[in-house]
């Protein structure tokens, strides 16, 4: 591991030790006496001194790189070239130039570059296209994907830096655009952006896509918002369907559906978003099965996020500036 971050508890350590054949062996961070300590609270064996250390450690197979998004480019591609496979929290990359070097150097050591999309790998979402033919909806119309979570502004969290990679877009937004890629897949046009600004930082945004494939959609993130929001909803020729917690559905989801047959709600069972993922890389790498996303997905994420910013930072974009 490297970073000492809080996600790194509910994103690996809880899933490893929950999944055979898996082991954290070592951290490293940018000070050692926060890995030290992190190491001691979560039994972490070792506890390395600088980044190269880690990346060095024999003992080491796949690195999570869980740093500011400024440095996940250099730090992914050092531990490519020295042979081993990184699991890359998002946003994978500051543009899709850094996520594409990145993935070229996973090509030229034949090793692998993953993404922490941890939403996409539970059941609930290879089961949406299924549940909507099921229930003979129709072609979907428009869908409204939202996340917003209030982050407390706080000088040392990058976050509220959008040099290190920090705002609404590339921090919140990310899921709601890659549950729409998920339907609708790569091809967008942005007809409409807004953001709301402060000391340089997209606090919040708003971004109308159109999708070749024919469906519209609304996306929309805040870091400001006075309560924790998650949620896909989806219109469809026939009904709508309505989903709750799409972002970490293991900690309690629902499916709601309304059509002409009337209401239905369901729930889709599953493990954890992060022991899916753990356990698909761990699938990927051992045992060279396919990974349940493209190889590609990560660089594509990225060139999602390049058009969306693109168009808030426009002069064309409704812009706020908050105190």
């Amino acid at each position: 591991m490297i970073g000492a971050s809080r996600i790194a508890v509910s994103a690996i350590l809880e899933p490893a030790r929950a999944l055979p054949g898996i082991d954290v062996r070592a951290i490293a961070a940018r000070d050692p006496a926060r890995a030290g300590a992190f190491a001691r609270k979560h039994a972490i064996e070792n506890v390395h001194a600088s980044y190269d250390a880690l990346i060095d450690d024999p003992q080491v197979d796949l690195v999570y790189i869980a740093t500011p998004p400024s440095h996940h480019a250099e730090v992914a591609i050092r531990a490519l070239r020295a042979g081993k496979s990184v699991l890359v929290e998002k946003p994978f990359a500051m543009s899709a130039g850094e996520a594409c070097a990145i993935l070229a150097a996973a090509a030229a050591s034949r090793t692998q570059a993953f993404e922490a999309m941890h939403s996409l790998h539970h059941p609930l979402f290879r089961r949406l296209g299924e549940m909507l033919a099921e229930w003979e909806l129709g072609e979907v119309r428009h869908v409204r994907a939202t996340f917003a979570t209030p982050i407390a502004e706080d000088p040392a969290d990058f976050r509220w830096h959008r040099a290190l990679g920090g705002g609404a877009l590339m921090d919140l937004g990310i899921y709601p655009l890659a549950w729409c890629r998920r339907m609708f897949g790569e091809a967008f046009t942005v007809t409409r952006a807004s953001a709301t600004w402060r000391a340089g930082v997209d606090i919040a945004f708003a971004a109308s896509l159109r999708f070749a494939a024919g469906a519209e959609a609304e996306i929309r993130s805040s870091m400001v918002t006075p309560q924790h929001r998650a949620s896909l909803e989806i219109d469809c020729e026939h009904g709508r369907v309505a989903i709750d917690n799409p972002l970490v559905p293991h900690l309690g989801h629902r499916v709601t559906c309304l059509a002409r047959g009337g209401r239905s709600e369901i729930v889709v069972p599953g493990p954890t978003t992060y022991a899916a993922q753990l356990a698909a890389i761990r699938a990927t790498i051992v045992d060279g099965a396919p990974f349940p996303l493209a190889a590609d997905d990560p660089l594509c994420s990225m060139q999602a996020i390049d058009r969306v910013r693109a168009a808030i930072i426009s002069p064309c974009a409704r812009r706020r500036i908050s105190p």
